[in-house]
């Protein structure tokens, strides 16, 4: 019963861990997300360069650490107290719960207080140790400031390189509108001729087009004068051969007059000679007479 109680303890340990498992005398942890349970707590969390110094870490103090769980993937050291018991893994590795004593007897160390020679050794180590992890800071600080000086001198030369394109496109640019501003005089100057051109053709045009107007009024006059002298001669005529006809009608009666006349007085005197013949008497007068037949 207290083993699987511990084996329940264990399992809630694995709060920041998915499965436990035994390597030398570290166990490792993967995180999870269950709660720490009450028959094993985490003291503290810690980041060690090996397994023994994890275990060492646990060793030093009276913090009553008896367990340690070690990532050597992230260095992550997790410092425990557990129960009394075994701790077992998933896959049937047990593993018994020893105090921090017993572990030190086992490895022929005494549970006295340290010596004032150790403490030194001690603080030497520390001191080893924090001047190490200082050269180490002060390697990746030097290492990230080159890091930045190249990203400096990147971004330079990247700067530099494009106002140097900006500069050559500034250049075509120029070219371009100039050779854009050369074309539009040029079209401005071909559209200014062509207009005085057609300007010239339109006034020569409109020149010939008044002379032709003018010509064309002058003949219509011309012909008009020549219609109505045409007209008056025409009218003269008419008004001539009228008196004549006028003329010619007053002849014609005069003479039927005149001819009427002489008809008359020679009916009349047709008579008059029918009368005398009648009575005549050739016997008794002679006449000679060269118009009686």
């Amino acid at each position: 019963m207290q083993t699987i109680l511990v084996l329940a303890q264990a399992l809630v340990l694995v709060a920041r861990g998915s499965r436990f498992r035994l390597s030398g005398s570290a166990v490792r942890i993967f995180r999870g997300r269950l709660s720490a349970p009450e028959g094993i707590s985490q003291i503290n969390q810690i980041q060690a360069d090996s397994e023994g110094d994890c275990t060492n870490a646990c060793l030093e103090g009276d913090s009553g650490c008896n367990v340690v769980v070690y990532d050597g993937k992230t260095s992550s050291c997790t410092l425990a107290a557990a129960g009394p018991g075994a701790v077992i893994t998933l896959d049937g590795a047990k593993s018994v719960v020893k105090s921090k004593e017993e572990v030190q007897k086992e490895q022929g160390k005494k549970a006295a207080k340290k010596t004032p020679a150790e403490e030194k050794a001690e603080v030497e180590e520390k001191a080893e140790k924090e001047e190490k992890e200082e050269e180490k800071k002060a390697e990746k600080e030097a290492e990230e400031e080159e890091e930045a000086e190249k990203a400096k001198e990147e971004a330079k030369k990247q700067r530099k390189e494009k106002d140097k394109q900006a500069r050559k496109a500034t250049r075509e640019s120029k070219k371009a509108i100039q050779a854009k501003e050369q074309e539009e005089a040029e079209a401005e100057a071909v559209k200014e001729e062509k207009e005085a051109a057609e300007k010239k053709a339109q006034e020569q045009a409109e020149k010939e087009a008044k002379k032709a107007k003018q010509e064309a009024a002058l003949e219509e006059e011309k012909a008009a004068q020549e219609a109505k002298k045409s007209k008056e001669q025409a009218t003269k005529a008419e008004q001539v051969a009228n008196k004549l006809d006028e003329e010619a009608k007053n002849v014609d009666e005069d003479t039927k007059a005149e001819a009427d006349k002489i008809e008359k007085e020679t009916e009349a005197k047709e008579k008059e000679w029918e009368q005398a013949a009648a009575q005549w008497d050739p016997s008794t007068v002679r006449v000679k007479c060269s118009q009686c037949r």
